[in-house]
């Protein structure tokens, strides 16, 4: 049996899910818990693909999924650190229009040198779960379209942990923050299939959008920059989607990204 077939794409979603929002139960301190349980959580994915790679296909398995830690096409990994920092241009020139901020600036802080470093660490660990293990998957029997939301739609419920009681996400409007995670996921594998399968590329996307929203969009009010950073995002993966439609509805996996899994 290939090793693609032994665990199903849905097992994988529902073990992520399920971890995610177990380790609520965790017994962290209270006073650091809305910072912990995040980065916690971040990890999931990645102990959930690669303990069903070992119990699948054991060193072997491993190997091949962290294979997709690779630089892949250089180009790609600088187009995904600019996407990431455009649309948070694009948020902060529309705040800017909309008079929801009087000025473009940035906001540097102490803090923002380890968030630097931080910031992608925890992409990482996300990604090479969400694409790294479950896109590659899926994208050897769906169109990229098809692919990145079956991977997209569990990834925006997987935030919905950041509702639950003191965690940061309280007093964001939902449907705004949490759909446009499912449109992020196109984004992620436009350039995770570009890149010719490395995780570096969606992982330098995701880190560059959080770390860039912390440097040029820290001092908008949290409820117009959740709807701002909704436009932006989805529309974003609108425009990348009907630009070209065929690559989008097209199966070719393994011109695209090779055998992983």
């Amino acid at each position: 049996m290939r090793l693609s077939q032994r665990f199903p794409v849905e097992t994988f979603i529902g073990l992520t899910l399920l971890l995610t929002f177990a380790a609520y139960l965790l017994p962290l301190p209270s006073t650091s818990k809305p910072i912990l349980y995040p980065v916690v959580v971040t990890f999931i994915p990645t102990l959930v693909a690669t303990l069903l790679s070992a119990v699948a296909g054991g060193n072997q398995a491993i190997k091949i999924l962290f294979t997709t830690v690779r630089p892949g096409r250089l180009e790609w990994l600088a187009i995904s650190i600019l996407l990431g920092a455009g649309m948070q241009f694009t948020i902060a020139l529309l705040a800017f229009t909309l008079r929801y901020s009087t000025t473009l600036r940035l906001t540097p802080s102490p803090q923002l040198v380890a968030l630097a470093v931080i910031t992608p660490i925890l992409a990482l660990g996300e990604e090479l779960g969400w694409r790294g293990y479950a896109l590659s998957k899926l994208l050897k029997t769906n169109s990229p379209l098809a692919a990145s939301l079956i991977t997209g739609i569990p990834w925006a419920l997987v935030h919905l942990a950041l509702y639950l009681p003191g965690m940061m996400f309280i007093g964001r409007p939902l449907i705004a923050q949490i759909l446009p995670i499912a449109f992020f996921s196109i984004l992620h594998a436009w350039v995770f299939i570009k890149s010719g399968g490395s995780i570096l590329a969606p992982t330098f996307l995701h880190g560059a959008f959080n770390f860039l929203g912390s440097l040029m969009n820290a001092d908008l009010p949290v409820i117009q920059a959740t709807y701002l950073g909704a436009v932006v995002l989805v529309g974003s993966a609108l425009i990348v989607v009907v630009a070209k439609p065929a690559f989008w509805l097209q199966i070719e996996t393994k011109k695209r990204t090779g055998e992983y899994i």
